[in-house]
């Protein structure tokens, strides 16, 4: 999945792969707050890590269990700061892979990609 949020959390690019994996039904999920797309506690705590992002200007790479509408699923996220042409961070670009068939057979992380 490859989805760009801006400083605040809310959606301005999805690709084909994350839309399904967010909004099954159809239903758009660009301008939307991550707070609006996930459970309130879930939410909280992706737009903590947007934040850290933000004010870092650091990547961050975590496995999370997260809810979808599709089902509870484990996703490698790479969160990666935006920035613009001087150099001042404008959001966040979002890499994801669902893990979940891994995680259920206890396999290791893969390799770099």
């Amino acid at each position: 999945m490859v989805y760009l949020l801006d400083r605040n959390g809310f959606v301005r690019y999805v690709n084909t792969a994350a839309e399904t994996m967010f909004s099954p039904s159809g239903d758009d999920v660009m301008g939307k707050n991550v707070r609006d797309i996930f459970p309130p506690v879930q939410g909280a705590r992706h737009l903590e890590t947007i934040a850290r992002v933000v004010t870092t200007g650091a990547m961050i790479n975590s496995e999370v269990e997260s809810v979808f509408p599709t089902g509870r699923r484990w996703i490698d996220a790479r969160l990666s700061p935006v920035r613009d042409h001087s150099g001042a961070i404008t959001g966040v670009l979002g890499l994801s892979m669902d893990i979940t068939e891994r995680k259920k057979k206890g396999g290791a992380a893969p390799g770099p990609a």
